[in-house]
């Protein structure tokens, strides 16, 4: 089925729509964001180093960003911090680039770029998107920094339509365009307006589940596959594209003897399982040696990520409010999180499947942190806060404390403090 059919149904949808709010709601949105940035920029500066976390004051100190190239060129640099290096060297220069920051692996005292801890489908389109803007004669980077934040902007905007299409499944036009508002009003939403990945992995992950949702299986499965080469969490897409497929036989065991049937399932499976191998085949290895050596993190190290969250609980109590500060929105993220996903289980099965498996992917990583920006990731989350937010009461108070908390954590990114 084609993009325009996929466009077309839902225009001729009884439901009379909502692109025209959703997109003014974005145009806004991305306005306040950039103008508040370069506003912050301009007219207040931080003491350095950022001291909230132990490695953190040797890399916020004032000649911190002097050795990286890609975070201090002028251009658009509101917009790039912190992971920005790594997608911006790979789309200028591609994946082990010596002017990227290195990290050791442990035992041989090698140094690897640690680039390759991140996935190129964001990067590769950036490289794509930037190649006229430096035709014209821009900078490389400049042109990568432009590119990659407009794909984090139209990625926004497709998320945003994917999810409130999801919303109206069973809630009200109102609750969906209340959850697109939650979504990019949330504390880490500036996230979706910087050169990071985020973005791009909701307008996949999200219009695939979208997809799921009319049935859509094949282009819900090729969106899948992108999802994968995106972010890590992609491939837990496999869970919504399986039950969405069972539930279509009416959890009929007996049609499992149909090839028919089993062939139809295995090439839905394929999509996300074949993008898995293809990435795995050049850039696993690397990417394993990044995550372990550098950024300490693995699938599933439960115990090494549990005795982390309960260091963190304790250090809500230490001597250090700025750590305390951080932990404190770190663990409430967490927790409304996983809230979200159980409280909307029934109701939107297949997407909390899918939220629940970010959120234990993301949750025993190995070390407590960014749980802010990952639980972007978690399409039911904004489905629960907008069911929460017809009363208007919740609805008020939610929005001050989240666009509050929205505009502290976008300063500090626009100043390269660390925020998750």
């Amino acid at each position: 089925m084609s993009v325009i059919t996929v466009v077309r149904s839902w225009a001729v949808d009884n439901v009379s729509v909502s692109f025209k709010t959703l997109a003014v709601i974005w145009v806004v949105w991305v306005g306040i964001i950039l103008a508040y940035q370069s506003l912050t920029a301009a007219r207040v500066r931080l003491e350095r180093p950022d001291n909230v976390l132990s490695w953190s004051a040797r890399l916020t100190d004032e000649g911190s960003q002097a050795n990286k190239p890609y975070l201090i060129h002028p251009f658009m640099n509101n917009q790039v911090a912190w992971d920005s290096e790594y997608y911006l060297s790979i789309a200028v220069y591609g994946y082990g680039d010596p002017q990227v920051s290195q990290g050791t692996i442990r035992g041989t005292d090698e140094q690897i770029a640690q680039s390759y801890a991140f996935y190129p489908l964001y990067p590769l389109t950036i490289r794509a998107v930037s190649t006229p803007l430096r035709w014209m004669g821009m900078n490389p980077i400049g042109a990568a920094s432009l590119a990659g934040t407009m794909i984090s902007l139209v990625g926004t905007l497709v998320g945003m339509l994917a999810l409130y299409d999801i919303a109206r499944v069973q809630m009200s036009h109102g609750d969906g365009i209340r959850a697109t508002f939650y979504m990019v009003a949330f504390p880490s939403g500036f996230f979706l307006a910087q050169v990071y990945s985020e973005a791009m992995f909701i307008g996949l992950a999200f219009g695939c589940l979208a997809l799921l949702r009319r049935k859509h299986l094949f282009p819900a499965a090729a969106l899948a596959g992108l999802a994968v080469w995106t972010r890590a969490i992609g491939v837990l897409l496999i869970v919504p594209l399986i039950y969405t497929w069972m539930q279509g036989m009416g959890w009929r065991m007996s049609a499992l003897r149909d090839w028919r049937v089993l062939a139809k399932g295995a090439a839905l499976v394929a999509f996300p399982v074949g993008a898995y191998l293809i990435w795995n085949y050049f850039l696993g290895t690397p990417f394993h040696i990044v995550e372990e050596n550098v950024y300490g993190r693995g699938l599933l190290v439960i115990f090494r990520s549990l005795n982390g969250w309960l260091r963190a609980f304790l250090s809500l109590f230490g001597s250090n409010p700025q750590t305390t500060a951080y932990y404190l929105i770190e663990f409430g993220a967490t927790a409304l999180g996983l809230v979200a996903c159980l409280a909307m289980l029934r109701r939107y099965t297949p997407e909390a499947l899918f939220g629940l498996g970010v959120w234990v992917m993301t949750t025993f990583s190995g070390h407590p942190m960014s749980m802010v920006r990952y639980v972007l990731a978690i399409p039911v989350l904004f489905l629960f806060l907008a069911y929460l937010g017809r009363n208007a009461i919740f609805d008020r108070i939610w929005t001050l404390i989240s666009v509050m908390l929205l505009a502290l954590m976008t300063l500090l990114f626009t100043f390269d403090m660390w925020v998750g």
